[in-house]
């Protein structure tokens, strides 16, 4: 099913981690050639360079948001924030601007390579873009939220809990893509950390 071309192949693949990983370090023969993948032109070595930085921030983001929660050993942050290399997890939020700026070369390079571009052909590689997104959102949105917000609690559960308090009034802030400018009180936002989906699109 992974290399299945079929409709419902690709619906039910759309979140599998092994074709995803495939397609990101499948060796190419050409790496400073465009080439055309699934009716798009792309760069192939910028698509990897995209990657490396994603997982830079994820890596580092995932610690730092870690950390804002309960920890065993709390006595040894101040040893690990000393160490030389420990600081490609504290300058991770340096590779936002690697991937913004990648991104916008990928997406520039797209366009100008079209042989001929209109407002419906934007508007339609927009349009294509924010479906991927929406789903994406409205599954992690449902997880988190919905599904394991009836399954936590405890003494730290107000923890969580906090990252969610505008989802039952703003929950449509995200899924149009306008979390960013509404609403205007930060500690209302639903699921702030989605941030970067606002700013991509």
């Amino acid at each position: 099913m992974l290399y299945s071309k079929t409709q419902m192949a690709a619906l039910m693949t759309s979140f599998s981690p092994l074709r995803s990983l495939n397609g990101l370090i499948s060796p190419q023969k050409t790496h400073w050639q465009p080439e055309k993948i699934q009716g798009e032109e792309t760069l192939r070595t910028l698509d990897g360079l995209k990657m490396m930085s994603m997982i830079w921030l994820i890596y580092g983001g995932s610690y730092l948001f870690a950390s804002y929660f309960v920890i065993a050993n709390p006595q040894d942050i101040d040893f690990y924030y000393n160490q030389y290399f420990f600081t490609i997890i504290t300058s991770s939020y340096l590779g936002i601007d690697v991937f913004l700026l990648l991104s916008g070369l990928i997406n520039t390079h797209m366009f100008l390579s079209m042989n001929q571009i209109s407002v419906k052909t934007i508007l339609k590689s927009y349009l294509i873009r924010s479906s991927k997104f929406f789903i994406v959102i409205a599954s992690v949105m449902f997880t988190a939220y919905v599904a394991l917000g009836r399954l936590i609690q405890g003494p730290v559960a107000n923890l969580y809990f906090d990252e969610f308090k505008g989802c039952s009034q703003y929950w449509y802030t995200n899924l149009f893509f306008f979390s960013n400018f509404y609403p205007g009180d930060y500690n209302m936002k639903c699921m702030w950390w989605s941030w970067y989906f606002a700013v991509d699109f």
